[in-house]
């Protein structure tokens, strides 16, 4: 993608193939003259892009992508400091008759094929990661003009679709409101991605791609070798592939349905995951070709064999064996040392992995030790929900203590009463939401440990 796309090889296979029938067969050429080169094309969308025009479309994509929240998908890995690019790809395919009943949706609600795969994808992302905001990438050819259909260059532009999903609301409605967005932005395929994030001025992270971390493609038809009389041309697909982003979607239209594939980074993905992946995306294509009607939350995309190997494992194995003389934050440590690397917590853009809650969890409980913290001791955690709540419960146990939450929402005469009737002398806070603590207590007044405040100490404590 350097100085052509995937349309441009396409052109060039073709002129290739009548090059070569010429030269085997010494019958004249005769190509038509290009209307324009691409250095005219180059120059007159520079010139287009300015004034007005410019401004109108860069203001369409700062509304539309304004607070956009990274996708958050369940990974099997933390994410490295450094992104890599190492992928690999899981193979799938849809059934005609599949294929069929998703065109003939996409008819009757006047959206393409490619609307309704989007929004079906959409909807998968939502199950997977519980977030209503979402945002995927989509690359389009931008040769809307005819003169430019047989140039050889560069001119795909890569548009973002943000939707809000609810469990809900209808997939009929997501489908509508796939409709709207990709309209929108069709029609402003010419301002380039580049411009778009550079506008935004996203905070840059060296671990992901600025806005966002998923891509969808679909093309009318895979890429075909150039016809070369009397050789046999085929293509060769590489068995390594670039990982641009944490999951690329490539599905291709074919006469017998639609076939694709999904390049995932291995740095965050097993391939079992994505495999699993892939195989929801196909139950839920087959579900909403049966019933598009159903509301998000429920459309299925297990299949009913999954459906029963859960139930079966739920009613037969409810029941695991633990060692009966370890406490709940020794099983927890025996689990760190098994999948030290593995991800224990997500929150946000916050992942942390057992061995590193292990260790926070550790350095916290040995500071609340110099503080004269004692066995079954109650201690207070007055926090928001997040990871630093969880550590406080891990840490509180390994000091031998004992945790009592206090929701920061709940009112004040209630937090007095629980501080006051379990006789709390410490409680675990930070700043932001031990403001109106004091207030709330009144006159009750246990020592309160800000977690940000006393950061330097904390981690200055041993880590085992």
């Amino acid at each position: 993608h350097i100085i052509a796309d995937g349309w441009s090889i396409g052109v060039f296979n073709r002129e290739l193939g009548q090059y070569y029938h010429a030269a085997t067969t010494a019958e004249a050429l005769h190509l038509p003259e290009l209307p324009i080169r691409y250095t005219d094309f180059t120059v007159g969308q520079q010139a287009w892009l300015q004034g007005k025009v410019r401004e109108s479309q860069l203001a369409y994509w700062k509304d539309q992508l304004a607070g956009l929240v990274p996708l958050q998908l369940p990974k099997d890995y933390p994410r490295p400091a450094v992104q890599s690019f190492v992928g690999k790809a899981v193979q799938f395919g849809l059934k005609p008759e599949i294929t069929t009943s998703l065109q003939r949706l996409s008819r009757d609600h006047g959206v393409t094929l490619f609307m309704t795969l989007v929004a079906a994808f959409f909807l998968l992302l939502y199950r997977y990661s519980g977030q209503e905001d979402l945002a995927i990438a989509t690359p389009i050819a931008n040769r809307n003009r005819r003169e430019i259909e047989h140039l050889i260059g560069f001119f795909v532009n890569t548009l973002i679709l943000r939707c809000h999903v609810s469990g809900d609301m209808t997939f009929t409605d997501l489908l509508q409101q796939v409709r709207q967005v990709s309209l929108s932005a069709y029609a402003r395929q010419d301002f380039p991605f580049e411009q778009v994030v550079e506008a935004l001025a996203p905070e840059r992270d060296s671990s992901q791609n600025p806005l966002v971390q998923v891509i969808f493609a679909l093309q009318n038809a895979p890429m075909e070798p150039p016809i070369l009389p009397g050789l046999n041309v085929a293509l060769e697909t590489f068995e390594e592939y670039t990982a641009r982003f944490d999951l690329e979607i490539h599905l291709f239209q074919v006469e017998d349905g639609l076939t694709g594939y999904i390049v995932y980074n291995t740095d965050l993905f097993k391939s079992s995951t994505i495999e699993g992946l892939t195989n929801n995306f196909v139950t839920l294509l087959q579900s909403l070709s049966i019933d598009s009607s159903q509301s998000i939350q429920q459309v299925p995309i297990l299949e009913a064999s999954e459906q029963m190997e859960l139930i079966g494992a739920g009613l037969n194995n409810f029941q695991i064996p633990y060692p009966r003389e370890k406490t709940v934050h020794e099983l927890f440590e025996i689990k760190a040392k098994e999948k030290a690397e593995a991800v224990a917590l997500i929150y946000g853009q916050q992942i942390l992995s057992y061995e590193a809650l292990n260790v926070k969890a550790n350095q916290l409980a040995r500071y609340l030790k110099t503080l004269g913290v004692k066995p079954e001791m109650p201690i207070g955690i007055y926090l928001e929900r997040g990871i630093d709540s969880i550590i406080a419960q891990l840490a509180i146990l390994k000091a031998g203590a004992c945790y009592v939450p206090l929701n920061p929402e709940d009112p004040a005469a209630r937090i007095r009463f629980i501080v006051q009737d379990t006789e709390l002398e410490i409680i675990i806070t930070d700043s932001k939401t031990s403001q109106l603590l004091p207030a709330k207590l009144n006159n009750v007044a246990p020592e309160l440990v800000c977690l940000d405040r006393s950061q330097a100490i904390i981690m200055a404590q041993e880590e085992d």
